[in-house]
């Protein structure tokens, strides 16, 4: 008696579909019998129906679902994750609720294991090793809207800690992944990522981790009011290697900062992060930053400048918790 995955606004409002465990049931189960505030709906392999003789609003899985999601995993190109099933799932379950954070991860357990045995991937807390740079492109949704309400609802840490700050399960709220892919090449790498845990259970909550990634560390000045902000983002000035700068987006997850350092994970994204004190290039992920190269006409047409690689200051190696 679980309702499924999707994305209707009226699925949305119906209780069980606001529960992170219900998910998991959901995808897991055969057959589904889910009773609605309206109706009672049957979903199995091969169809949906509902007591209302309408079809079902339900977007959710059909069948081989999940044995989709572990193929449209197994896509090496970089930018696959971002419109993948995968992508589309994590989106969803930003949108529920559990009532203690240390239950996010066994309440996908089921889930990631039927991956792992389709992928032969690494779960890092909410993100796949190899995608694992595509999978912190995560950013909140800022403006996001309480169900009959018209007060807007914002991002929150959780707390206690779940889990490390580059993850998007360190986070209360709704998520996405819209930055748009201009490069086509990484200009970082992931080093290592290490998760302990407060069991021997893989599910087990976590007490620590970090990533060690190599890229190169930049800096952005300049960051706009609120009021400025451009298609929902602060404009700001991303410094480049030689010296200049040039315009860039940048997306906070709570807090407005007038300057920050930047991982470059492309030529044109990266991560806004911030320095943990009394410790040597360690630091924590505090937003997102998109880079654009200034306009210039070629044969009476406006074009947008790609940045490289090469643009920016050589790769460090650098820790995130």
């Amino acid at each position: 008696m679980v309702t499924g995955v999707g994305s209707d606004s009226v699925e949305q409002r119906q209780p069980l579909y606001r529960r992170a465990w219900a998910a998991q049931e959901s995808l897991l189960s055969d057959r589904v019998l889910s009773f609605e505030s309206q109706s009672m709906n049957w979903r199995c392999a091969h169809k949906n129906e509902s007591e209302n003789q309408f079809p079902s609003r339900f977007s959710s899985p059909r069948g081989n679902y999940l044995d989709l999601m572990a193929e449209a995993l197994k896509e090496p190109r970089m930018g696959a994750l971002q419109h993948s099933s995968w992508a589309r799932f994590t989106k969803d379950f930003t949108r529920r609720e559990v009532t203690y954070g240390s239950d996010i991860f066994p309440a996908m357990a089921g889930i990631v294991q039927r991956i792992q045995k389709h992928t032969g991937d690494t779960f890092y807390v909410g993100m796949w090793k190899s995608h694992f740079l595509d999978g912190l492109a995560w950013h909140p949704i800022q403006r996001d809207w309480e169900d009959n309400s018209k007060k807007p609802k914002t991002l929150r840490k959780r707390q206690p800690w779940t889990a490390p700050s580059w993850s998007w399960a360190s986070v209360i709220g709704k998520i996405d992944y819209s930055i748009s892919w201009v490069s086509c090449d990484y200009c970082a790498r992931l080093e290592e990522c290490t998760i302990t845990r407060s069991g021997s259970d893989p599910f087990s909550a976590p007490t620590a981790a970090f990533a060690r990634i190599t890229g190169p560390v930049t800096f952005i000045t300049d960051v706009q009011d609120e009021k400025d902000f451009l298609e929902g983002r602060p404009t700001c000035e991303i410094q480049l290697g030689n010296g200049t700068s040039t315009t860039a987006y940048a997306m906070f997850d709570f807090v407005r900062y007038d300057s920050c350092s930047v991982l470059m994970i492309t030529p044109h994204w990266g991560l806004c992060i911030e320095e943990v004190e009394q410790a040597t290039d360690t630091y924590v992920r505090i937003g997102t930053v998109e880079a654009r190269r200034g306009l210039s006409w070629r044969k009476g047409e406006k074009r947008e400048e790609p940045l490289a690689a090469a643009d920016h200051c050589p790769p460090r190696t650098i820790t995130l918790l």
